[in-house]
């Protein structure tokens, strides 16, 4: 997105090759990126003032969708991003009904991601942050 609004993406994978493909995306659609493993991203809070959280599903055994919860608790005025490579109807269920409202499933090429994001940076230039509104 040319002259992308200033949003931050928190980009949580313990796959370090789609860690890696995920970020290079973001930068090369304008967006700053910081690609954090889950544990560290439940550990310690990175320089990320809020803003996109892109949490890769395919955790091997981590069952990350469960940290959802704790996502959304350390980090209360982001939005979260579900991304999967193995798309199940039990998970999606899983997902949404931990109030994940954006649940994609990958694609080669990532346009969907790039319209859910472009479309979730121009949301945050005009959303008030939810620590804020409640």
């Amino acid at each position: 997105m040319k002259n992308a609004p200033p949003i931050t993406i928190l980009i949580v994978s313990d796959d370090a090759t789609r860690l890696g493909k995920i970020q290079e995306r973001m930068i090369a659609w304008g967006y700053r990126a910081y690609p954090m493993t889950l544990d560290e991203s439940l550990e310690r809070r990175p320089p990320f003032d809020g803003g996109l959280i892109i949490l890769d599903l395919g955790l091997p055994a981590s069952g990350s969708s469960l940290h959802i919860p704790r996502l959304k608790a350390l980090y209360p005025d982001s939005r979260i991003i579900t991304l999967t490579w193995q798309n199940t109807r039990p998970l999606e269920i899983a997902v949404r009904r931990q109030g994940v409202g954006c649940y994609l499933v990958a694609s080669a090429d990532m346009q969907d991601l790039k319209t859910v994001v472009d479309h979730a940076a121009m949301m945050a230039m005009t959303a008030v942050p939810q620590s804020i509104a409640s």
